[in-house]
């Protein structure tokens, strides 16, 4: 039921950021707020417990964010509480991401390495990305060390799985299960 739940909610988001004055800074605002309930634990289960009383969360709304916010956001956050969606949140904006980055025709594209990479590395990827690509994409980086060595690139919904870790996996399989090769 999320999916649908987010994918309904998005829908409306994303109609109304076609009336919206400033498209890309409505867009903007809503990934900072997905930011701020991502990066703060404390907001997100306050704001998506159904515990917290809705005047709580309303009071949330009033006075943290809505001074730093569109009031169309801020209507957006309101409706949330009033219909009991508010733990949809993260998963709603998810969604819209994907809808407008669709609708722009922008691919994201997330490279995860064992250690952070080099400015000249991060480039020289970026511009193979771009040369096979195009130049609509959206290049994100992360670190997991339980990669070892090497990277993952996903684009899209295509991985490019060069890790290590992955690698020992096979040859573990392979050592186990024989090769069919």
């Amino acid at each position: 039921m999320s999916d649908s739940v987010s994918r309904v909610y998005a829908q409306a988001l994303f109609e109304l950021a076609e009336g919206h004055a400033s498209r890309a800074d409505f867009h903007g605002e809503l990934m900072a707020l997905r930011e701020v309930f991502a990066e703060n634990r404390e907001i997100r289960d306050f704001f998506g417990s159904p515990g917290t009383p809705k005047s709580d969360k309303r009071k949330l709304i009033d006075d943290v964010l809505a001074p730093e916010l569109d009031r169309t956001t801020v209507g957006f956050l309101h409706l949330l509480v009033r219909k009991g969606r508010e733990s949809y949140l993260e998963s709603i904006l998810d969604t819209y991401d994907e809808m407008v980055r669709e609708a722009e025709g922008r691919v994201e594209v997330r490279i995860t390495s064992a250690a952070p990479l080099e400015s000249g590395v991060h480039d020289d990827i970026s511009r193979a990305l771009v040369a096979q690509h195009g130049d609509r994409l959206d290049v994100h980086t992360d670190v997991d060390p339980r990669l070892i060595g090497g990277m993952k690139i996903r684009i899209g919904d295509r991985l490019l799985d060069t890790s290590i870790a992955s690698r020992l996996r096979l040859l573990r399989e392979r050592m186990i299960y024989g090769s069919a090769s």
